[in-house]
């Protein structure tokens, strides 16, 4: 079996990138100024991503030579060559945010960037830089944040992700068309608290954003909701519940995105043909038009 493909040279952000790179202070900023209990609690979300999601490998390859068919086949994977957040100085979920790029990271993504479209981002944007290691963060305005986005398109298939409420919904729609894989959070989700349970607020607030919704059982049924995408519990229920997350006591600050998971950031190619009838691998079977 041949080796895999060597990995292909890793792709660069454009040179007018750098003028746009978020300062050190900044960063260290948002670090600094974050009370150690809400950054334990992005860092809690970090671990129950990568326990979730596990380590990947950069590039796989699995090949298969049927002989009885007369066919061979062979499935590669390669981590997509960049992947590029995009979000708004509104956005203030510090762990949704990490949960967004932990997938790309543990699929060892080479070029992992993130770029606040229109300011500087919240402390809590930051702050999920600063615990994820992504190192690659700048601010520009739309119309650079496109030319960006169409420029790292052209150096191959990455992967696009979009964390905000509506601000980013054209950039979304230019992307898609232009055929890029996108990941999209485009509305605040639900949280529901269980009867008798309690929460850290302050950490809640940190991890999802101080407008996220936080509904408390009883009135959750009120409102006739039907759509939630967490639920926060003392100890893990007997039955399914019809929630997409649930979380026990401690998880506040965690978070998992439905839609991302390694797969999402990896490429994959199918290769095949049909063995000659010289070839010591071939069994003698025939098939239409053998002579």
């Amino acid at each position: 079996m041949n080796a895999p493909a060597p990995l292909e040279k890793t792709v660069c952000w454009p040179q007018w990138l750098e003028e746009c790179r978020i300062d050190d202070a900044a960063m260290a900023q948002a670090y600094d100024s974050t009370a150690l209990p809400l950054r334990a609690a992005v860092k809690n979300c970090i671990a129950l991503c990568h326990a979730v999601y596990g380590e990947g490998v950069s590039a796989t390859e699995h090949s298969i030579t049927n002989s009885a068919a007369g066919y061979w086949h062979s499935r590669s994977t390669q981590a997509a060559p960049w992947a590029l957040l995009l979000f708004s100085p509104a956005y203030t979920a510090a762990s949704r945010m990490a949960a967004a790029l932990m997938p790309a990271i543990l699929a060892h993504v080479p070029r992992i960037g993130a770029l606040c479209v229109g300011g500087m981002p919240s402390q809590a944007a930051r702050l999920a830089l600063e615990l994820t290691g992504v190192e690659d963060g700048f601010i520009s305005d739309e119309d650079d944040a496109l030319a960006l986005v169409q420029t790292m398109h052209s150096l191959g298939a990455g992967r696009l992700m979009l964390l905000h409420t509506g601000e980013l919904s054209a950039l979304a729609s230019a992307a898609r068309k232009a055929g890029i894989v996108c990941f999209e959070e485009c509305a605040e989700p639900h949280l529901v608290v269980a009867q008798g349970h309690s929460i850290h607020e302050d950490i809640v607030h940190f991890a999802h954003g101080a407008a996220c919704p936080v509904l408390h059982e009883q009135a959750e049924r009120k409102a006739a909701c039907t759509q939630h995408s967490a639920y926060y519990c003392s100890t893990a229920p007997a039955q399914a519940l019809p929630y997409d997350l649930v979380l026990t006591q401690g998880m506040e600050g965690c978070w998992l995105h439905r839609a991302l998971s390694r797969e999402f950031f990896t490429n994959t190619s199918i290769m095949a043909g049909m063995l000659e009838h010289e070839s010591p691998l071939f069994g003698g079977g025939r098939h239409e038009g053998a002579e």
